[in-house]
């Protein structure tokens, strides 16, 4: 708020006319008038004295505040769009950068009012060259951000934009320092990291960071819907609960998910409905494929950077672990790995009291576990 609306919201807040302050400090009705209509100021001397008259402290009188409250935050970057929109784009710049230099700590005005009078930029009719003054200090506010902001999510959104911005104008020293304030997993992080990546021509680098984010996010996604369809089960709706799995189901085999992964689902809903014939048929399955020598399987086209790096690193393990000797085949890795997956599940199904007990006064089901187990 104005130092002038302050003065006169406060002397009538007080019971004064202009003519008692005038008198209690010694100066001109109209030298307050003047004070209250901004277009001059009290002497500096004077300062304290009005302040002990109109009740309040200098801070307040002088409007010193280091931040700004949300409301008011967004009241302003209101103000400069619309200055914007009415006087021009370097009327609503000129207003932003007023008020940054009056706020020089609050960061999350800065933020906001940079953000704002950059969208404003570019609906703006301006050159390209005055356009490129502009961002360049519009970047600069991002940067006072970054110096000064305590809240990480502020500091990241200002980082963040900056990244984006250097990453356009290829700037990539300038970028990485940006991204690297980043949140890791932060995904649009990683968007902009295989963007920087792909332009350093290190494409392989950048398959791999976004092939482990859609593995990440399969993952969590797959775990997603078997909650979903363990409640489906609870609330009694079989329907919606076999659903979900078909729809795990699919998913898994769409995105080329390993071995078997696509009848997780399917098994748990079995295993939750008491089915001896499905869960018997799902299980027969999964032992069947971990006692199985693993094939040569195609790569999936979302995974085959994921793919092409583990069959490296594997080869490189054996390599190490032959000691100069030919290496052992890439298969051994994945074939130890199906081992101990298949010693593991058949242990949880000798002692699981609770998820396969329905099956052991089966002999089918005793027969599997002893037939495949290593």
């Amino acid at each position: 708020m104005p130092m002038n609306v302050v003065l006169k919201e406060k002397r009538k807040a007080a019971g004064l006319t202009q003519e008692q302050v005038a008198k209690r400090l010694g100066v001109t009705a109209p030298a307050v008038n003047k004070w209250e209509k901004g277009s001059t100021y009290p002497d500096v001397t004077l300062l304290p004295a009005l302040a002990r008259l109109l009740g309040t402290d200098l801070n307040t009188l002088m409007c010193f505040e280091r931040t700004l409250s949300e409301e008011e935050i967004n009241s302003l970057c209101n103000e400069i769009v619309e200055t914007a929109q009415k006087e021009g784009f370097e009327s609503g710049y000129a207003l932003a950068e007023r008020k940054i230099q009056e706020y020089p700590a609050c960061a999350e005005f800065i933020h906001m009012a940079a953000m704002t009078v950059q969208g404003t930029l570019l609906f703006s009719e301006l050159d390209k060259e005055k356009k490129n003054v502009y961002e360049k200090n519009i970047s600069l506010w991002y940067e006072q951000v970054i110096e000064c902001a305590e809240d990480s999510r502020i500091k990241s959104g200002a980082a963040y934009m900056l990244a984006a911005k250097y990453l356009n104008e290829k700037e990539l020293e300038k970028a990485q320092r940006m991204l690297d304030l980043l949140p890791g997993e932060l995904p649009d992080k990683r968007v902009l990291q295989a963007r920087l990546l792909e332009q350093q021509g290190n494409t392989e680098e950048a398959g791999l960071l976004l092939e482990r984010w859609i593995q990440e996010d399969l993952a969590e996604l797959q775990q997603a819907l078997m909650k979903l369809m363990c409640i489906a089960v609870e609330e009694g709706d079989t329907k919606r609960a076999e659903k979900i799995s078909h729809i795990g189901e699919r998913t898994a085999k769409l995105y080329g998910m390993w071995g078997y992964s696509p009848l997780i689902l399917p098994l748990e809903l079995a295993l939750r409905k008491r089915d001896k014939e499905k869960s018997l048929e799902y299980i027969e399955q999964i032992l069947s494929m971990l006692s199985s020598a693993p094939e040569e399987k195609e790569s999936s086209p979302l995974l085959a950077h994921v793919d092409a790096y583990a069959k490296r690193k594997a080869k490189e393990k054996e390599q190490d672990k032959s000691d100069g000797k030919p290496a052992q085949a890439p298969q051994t890795a994945e074939k130890e790995y199906r081992r101990k997956a298949l010693s593991t599940l058949i242990e949880a199904m000798r002692s699981d009291s609770d998820e396969y007990e329905f099956l052991k006064d089966d002999g089918r089901f005793m027969t599997l576990l002893e037939k495949y187990s290593v």
